[in-house]
């Protein structure tokens, strides 16, 4: 069964997460992940938001298990470029089971 990771970010520093993107997107092709969506043009409806800064960024990830996305997460290629990651932006990452 296909598995979603969900990661909403305010980013703090635009080019350091440059930086993280060039260690972090080559990853998700690596174990087999595709991204579905990313961007900074969300419209919330309900829910707590960022309550200042810019607009959070959205991204998407499809795996095609649960497991196969816990080993992207957990990859040292993938935790290199979260290190980067946490130095320029916060936010909440989660992975859920798609539907049968």
């Amino acid at each position: 069964m296909v598995a979603y990771v969900v990661n909403q970010f305010a980013i703090l520093d635009a080019d350091r997460y440059k930086d993280y993107q060039k260690i972090g997107a080559p990853s998700i092709a690596q174990y087999g992940g595709r991204v579905l969506a990313a961007g900074t043009d969300v419209t919330d409806f309900e829910g707590v938001t960022f309550a200042e800064g810019p607009p959070p960024r959205v991204i998407i990830l499809e795996f095609d298990t649960l497991e196969a996305a816990q080993r992207w997460y957990e990859s040292d290629e993938y935790q290199a470029a979260k290190r980067i990651r946490e130095t320029c932006a916060m936010g909440r990452v989660f992975i859920v089971d798609g539907t049968a």
